[in-house]
């Protein structure tokens, strides 16, 4: 049985008072994914803060892309300073943590919008909550504590991999959401391609470990990031085709 915060006891992360409606058992046939979200939200602020520059930063971006965003989530972003590999990844009911090395490896703020877009399209599109409910289902789960809950979710999709099918439907939605934002869609295929430089380059210096593997598993689970490349980079060549006058924002570092 898992309790609340766990998971970060297991990673020997500091941990925080939780707040007592995590302990509330509810069934899980009426879970709501907003609700869901607010306990998960509980539960990874407990070792994890969305707060300080990075975090205050990432959450603005949050902030701006959501408002083009259907379900009606408050999307948090919260930053991860012990992953220690470039990742991200979503939780239903809008709560996305991103790995502190991520942002070392993209190179402009719109890469990072277009990764956080990208997490967006799975909870926009139900992948997350969905994966969540047929893990409780194959647990034969009825009834648990939102902590357990929060557990369950945050266990499971941090590893998780979702189909390439599901994969390029997020790679679809970032796209078609960063087209509605200052961000130059180029950014999309320019992300991938600061992830493809970091992964050529760990991998050819890094030997074999277990967190090695996991970025290998991680990389294979996903459609290849060459495809993704060439693919979004085409997309948006066309778009400032047919808008040559349009100004766009990349937010690129000076130093």
């Amino acid at each position: 049985i898992l309790y609340p915060c766990s998971f970060f006891q297991v990673l020997g992360i500091p941990i925080k008072s939780v707040d007592i409606a995590i302990s509330r058992i509810i069934p899980v046939d009426v879970l709501d994914e907003k609700e869901y979200g607010e306990m998960i939200a509980k539960e990874i602020a407990c070792s994890l803060s969305d707060k300080g520059t990075d975090s205050t930063y990432l959450n603005n971006i949050a902030t701006h892309l959501s408002r083009y965003a259907k379900k009606p989530f408050k999307y948090r972003v919260y930053v991860d300073n012990y992953m220690g590999v470039p990742n991200a990844y979503a939780l239903p009911g809008g709560v996305i943590v991103v790995s502190k090395e991520l942002l070392t490896v993209l190179n402009s703020e719109a890469e990072v919008a277009a990764i956080i877009a990208h997490e967006m399209g799975h909870i926009e599109l139900s992948h997350c909550f969905e994966a969540v409910k047929y893990e409780l289902l194959m647990r034969k789960i009825k009834n648990a504590s939102f902590g357990q809950l929060a557990d369950i979710a945050i266990v499971m999709l941090i590893r998780h991999s979702f189909s390439k099918i599901q994969e390029n439907e997020a790679d679809e939605y970032a796209y078609n959401l960063i087209l509605q934002t200052k961000y130059d869609p180029l950014c999309v295929g320019k992300a991938f391609k600061s992830l493809d430089s970091w992964y050529e380059k760990y991998t050819d210096n890094r030997q074999s470990d277990d967190k090695a593997d996991i970025i290998r598993d991680y990389f294979l689970s996903h459609p290849p990031l060459k495809l993704r490349i060439e693919k979004f980079t085409e997309l948006a060549q066309v778009w400032w085709k047919t808008h040559p006058k349009e100004k766009r924002f990349w937010g690129k570092r000076c130093c």
